[in-house]
């Protein structure tokens, strides 16, 4: 039994250990992976060795290679450490570049990597080890390069080998004319070449972004290596100071400014607050900064092939050609003018800053051919001002947009084709106007970009966000009531215009374009005036005309301007008042800062309609609104009525004798009722006949119609009946058994 009891405590023992086990998350299977430091290699036509970084965490081999390439070691196990493979290459003999894939895999077979190797056929280009090799004279204009070696110095063949020079200034594609060897140096006699020298059949893919990442060449130098898109990037950035010396700001062999990886290809951020631009023009704000980098794609072809020993060696022909600057340009600006007479200002650009020279490096492994890509830029303003007469004015504002703008060449094309896309978040100072003129400004701080490939000009690019403002017509308060007052419109605007320049020097072309100026993503951010409508009061609302004539309506409108598309108020529109019948007490008004503007009209009758406009300098209408108000229909014929027609018959002997229509009545009959019950007649005709016109009082059962009136000189009795509409209309019948009349009035108050 004791026995037993013993079994059970170990076997409780156990399971609780293996339990605990199970929890352990550092225990459980990593993913078995292998990566190589690159996807692909080239290499010159030369025999040479190569270094490739290797990670895995599994038993490798390598397990297809080339019978031109010897990979060791050929396997390796599972380690926490980079390995190192080392490739030996042999050379080719073929004018024709030629390429192989040697496949990394794991020893079970579920994992594995690819380097793809090419190498060129034979060239011309003479590669040199330049962390071994000196310069001690550079004269590219006469021609002449002194070097020094350290190491071993390659072979040169007069009027065929070509180099590429590499110092803090750039590089330098050079044919060697002739030269001379004294020991460890060699003096040659040099012309310049281009890319088409040294790239054949070659696709180049470069970033100016630094990468943290690094690999080692095979003189043992760390380099910048390619990302798993095969992007280059600069091993090397060299900037100009003012005095002309050079600093390194970023190489990836030092430490010390390895870690400073954020450095864009264009960057600057400046103030110009205060400057003057011209006269009263000035800056009241002005921050403009810039982040962008560079990426360039260029493709080369070959001129010839074959594997003819002796032959020339092939040279390369570029079929494409694409650089875009992308990133964030920021502006802050607020312009502020004021001009006591009429002004016109049409100048070139001006220069406000000089940019340091800025030099980016890269030192591939994946090709051995040195590369450089010079920025040389300047910030430029811009300035175009006319104004008719007095005028203040300020107005600007503040984006960071997002932009990539460049171009794009073909072998063929007859010109380049612009690349831009531009996404502006604007965030607008709304502008203040006074005066009577009309002006037009337009104004801008710009980059002036130009790019060295190699030590030649490349593209030039300006990317002109401009601020623009045309105001026309003018105001004044003292105007006010004169027809001479006028209204005015303000439009202001901003937009990216692109002047672009390329010349394909580099690629051995006398090829050189410059497009127009490309005006693109024009926004209007502020149109003033643009619209008014009515406030108060509401259009359900009813009113008595008979309680206007002692308290008048108080209309109230808003007039709104758009920024951005939305609607604000507007400040200081002239609106102009019409009304259709009544009073009103101004015909003119300004808005106030809410963009409020209100009139006073008295109605005369039902219909009466009142209207607001805003007008343009030309006293054109840009935007109105009508408000007619509800009125109510009184019952009673108290007031004043015209008569509009006249109709009936009279009949003898129940024949009808004489019938009538008058439709032009109007003006030749006119009832005034009081409301002390006297009433007031005439006839235009009477007049004419010398007849005075009729005054009695009167009886009205508004219930029944029935009207009764006696003349005040006759003591005659007439009885009529009166229908009054919901129109404001009156009609007075009399019908008896040889007449009828009937006479229909319209209100006049």
């Amino acid at each position: 039994m004791k026995n037993i009891y013993s079994f059970f405590i170990c076997f409780i023992l156990i399971f609780s250990v293996s339990c605990d086990d199970d929890n352990n998350d550092n225990d459980l299977p990593q993913d078995k992976s292998i990566t190589l430091s690159q996807e692909r290699l080239s290499v010159l036509y030369l025999e040479s060795t190569e270094e490739i970084a290797l990670s895995a965490n599994i038993d490798w081999e390598v397990s297809n290679s080339s019978d031109w390439i010897d990979v060791s070691p050929l396997s390796g196990t599972a380690s926490d450490e980079q390995q190192i493979l080392t490739l030996s290459i042999a050379r080719n003999d073929s004018y024709d570049s030629r390429s192989t894939q040697i496949v990394i895999k794991s020893i079970d077979g579920q994992t594995a990597d690819t380097l793809t190797i090419e190498q060129w056929g034979i060239t011309d280009y003479v590669p040199v080890d330049w962390s071994t090799t000196t310069i001690t004279h550079l004269d590219l204009k006469g021609g002449k390069v002194v070097l020094d070696f350290d190491g071993k110095m390659p072979s040169f063949i007069d009027n065929k080998s070509v180099i590429v020079l590499q110092n803090d200034t750039g590089c330098f594609i050079r044919r060697i004319q002739r030269h001379t060897v004294n020991g460890n140096t060699a003096t040659l006699q040099t012309s310049q070449g281009n890319m088409t020298d040294v790239f054949i059949d070659q696709s180049l893919k470069l970033s100016t972004d630094p990468s943290s990442q690094s690999g080692l060449t095979k003189g043992g130098l760390l380099t910048a290596i390619p990302n798993r898109k095969d992007v280059l990037r600069p091993s090397k950035i060299i900037q100009q100071n003012p005095d002309g010396s050079y600093q390194v700001i970023y190489d990836v062999n030092n430490a010390a400014t390895k870690g400073s990886i954020n450095i864009p290809f264009f960057n600057y951020s400046q103030s110009f607050a205060g400057k003057t631009l011209w006269k009263g023009l000035q800056w009241e704000k002005c921050l403009v900064s810039s982040g962008l980098g560079v990426n360039v794609y260029i493709k080369f072809n070959s001129t010839v092939t074959g594997d003819v020993p002796g032959a020339d060696a092939p040279k390369g022909t570029m079929e494409e050609f694409e650089i875009t600057f992308d990133g964030s340009m920021g502006m802050d600006l607020l312009l502020k003018y004021i001009a006591e007479t009429g002004i016109k200002y049409d100048e070139d650009p001006i220069k406000l800053l000089p940019l340091p020279k800025r030099v980016f490096f890269f030192t591939p492994p994946m090709t051995p051919i040195p590369f450089s890509i010079t920025l040389e830029s300047d910030i430029m303003m811009e300035c175009l001002m006319e104004a008719s007469a007095k005028v203040e004015m300020t107005a600007g504002f503040r984006f960071e947009p997002q932009v990539s703008v460049g171009m794009r060449y073909r072998t063929g094309d007859s010109n380049f084709t612009p690349i831009h896309t531009f996404d502006p978040n604007f965030e607008v100072y709304k502008p203040t106007i006074s005066g009577n003129a009309e002006y037009s400004i337009y104004t801008s701080v710009y980059p002036h970009i130009k790019v060295k490939l190699y030590d030649f000009v490349g593209p030039i690019i300006d990317p002109c966000f401009y601020l623009a403002d045309d105001f026309k017509g003018g105001f004044s308060q003292e105007l006010f009531g004169t027809e001479s007052t006028c209204g005015w419109t303000n439009r202001l605007y901003s937009g990216l215009n692109l002047n672009m320049g390329l010349s394909l020097g580099f690629a051995g072309l006398t090829w050189e374009k410059y497009l127009p100026t490309k005006s693109l993503n024009e926004t209007t951010l502020v149109k003033s005036p643009c619209k008014i409508a009515k406030t108060s009061p509401s259009d359900d609302l009813e009113y008595n005309l008979k309680d206007l004539k002692t308290n008048p309506l108080d209309v109230a409108f808003k007039v709104t301007d758009e920024k951005l598309g939305q609607e604000d108020a507007c400040w200081a529109a002239v609106v102009k008042f019409v009304q259709s019948g009544g009073s009103i007490t101004r015909q003119y008004a300004l808005s106030d800062t809410q963009g409020r503007v209100n009139v006073q009209w008295v109605p005369e009758k039902k219909g009466d309609k009142l209207t607001a406009m805003i007008l343009d300098s030309e006293g054109n209408t840009i935007s109105q609104v009508t408000y007619t108000p509800k009125i109510k229909v009184e019952k009673s014929i108290i007031g004043e009525w015209l008569a509009i027609r006249d109709e009936g018959y009279i009949k003898e002997n129940g024949i009808v004798t004489d019938k009538w229509d008058d439709e032009t009545a109007e003006q030749k009959m006119t009832y005034i009722f009081y409301d002390n019950g006297i009433y007031h007649f005439y006839d235009s005709d009477w007049i004419d006949m010398g007849k005075s016109p009729e005054n009695g009082t009167y009886t009205y059962d508004e219930t029944t119609g029935k009207y009764t009136e006696i003349d005040s000189d006759s003591g005659e009795l007439s009885t009529y009946t009166i229908t009054l509409t919901d129109d404001d209309y009156m009609i007075l019948e009399y019908k008896d058994s040889s007449s009828y009349e009937k006479i229909t009035f319209r209100r006049q108050s």
